[in-house]
């Protein structure tokens, strides 16, 4: 059969343009370390890798969320376990101040007090960012406000939201309560622990020892509530560590077969190149030797 000198120079230049773009294609993998640069090299590869991926940053997304919710935990832990002491404290000095016989010890006392609910307004105060732990629903404004006169505090108000529970997405469906409102954490039976120092420590300034003594029960239950809600804010950490690591383990994963479907091996990607180019060059001088025929070389 007879093939016409076009046909066979149009079939050459298909066979360089095809190598060419192989060429092309070894290059950008091993430039980019990707195995498919479009989905045309590999559809069901490509498709696997895009929900892949989509699945790493849907793992990604509930990883950030459970690192807001335990860092924003382990400040109310923090906040939760000053409170707890200072009532200690606070408990200790009204015991001490029964027995206190001179104004000048009970000032003493009551200058302790001062700074006892000055610390305490502060840990109730307390911020993550810029977001209060303790404003219910309003995260903008300081929970609690304190008057002071001369150093001596005088007031105590609440200026916080309603209770409120700040809710986060930390699974597939499941979300977590990463927050405790100001009026669940210091209020106890309707009385404010807060309001029950700046009560102690009047009574104190004043001698009043019986209203002292009545003090030290309400305070205890404030005691005990703080003691509980800091054992729960232990165990949402333990929870949200043992997410954070699921998460991880999840992650990598899903980041390892992502590799294993979308990255190029760089030796066999090297050795591809390799290869192409020589088969490119050789199409190259065939075709320069092509050209350069004619009918009076053979006569």
């Amino acid at each position: 059969m007879r093939v016409a000198f076009s046909q066979t120079y149009e079939k050459m230049n298909i066979n360089i343009n095809q190598q060419k773009e192989n060429l092309d294609r070894y290059m950008n993998m091993v430039a980019t370390g990707e195995r498919m640069q479009s989905p045309a090299d590999d559809p069901l590869g490509w498709a696997q890798a895009t929900d892949l991926r989509q699945g790493i940053r849907e793992l990604d997304s509930l990883a950030k969320n459970v690192k807001f919710a335990a860092s924003w935990n382990q400040a109310t832990e923090s906040a939760l376990t000053g409170v707890v002491e200072l009532v200690m404290n606070a408990k200790r000095i009204g015991e001490t101040s029964i027995n206190a016989q001179t104004p000048e010890k009970r000032q003493e006392l009551t200058q302790q007090l001062n700074e006892i609910i000055k610390e305490a307004v502060s840990l109730a105060n307390s911020q993550q960012g810029n977001q209060y732990l303790f404003g219910g629903s309003s995260y903008t404004t300081a929970p609690y406000g304190m008057t002071v006169a001369n150093g001596d505090v005088t007031a105590i108000t609440y200026q916080g939201g309603p209770a409120y529970d700040l809710d986060v997405r930390t699974g597939k469906g499941t979300s977590e309560t990463v927050n405790i409102s100001g009026q669940v954490a210091f209020d106890t039976a309707g009385t404010d622990v807060l309001q029950q120092l700046l009560t102690l420590k009047n009574a104190v300034q004043a001698g009043d020892t019986a209203t002292v003594q009545a003090q030290m029960t309400p305070l205890d239950n404030s005691f005990q509530n703080l003691m509980r809600l800091t054992a729960l804010t232990g165990t949402r950490q333990d929870g949200l560590q043992r997410k954070d690591d699921i998460l991880t383990t999840l992650q990598s994963a899903q980041q390892d077969q992502l590799d294993d479907v979308a990255k190029a091996d760089p030796a066999t990607a090297i050795i591809h190149l390799q290869q192409t180019q020589t088969v490119y060059e050789a199409a190259l001088r065939a075709a320069s030797t092509l050209s350069t025929l004619n009918l009076t070389q053979f006569l």
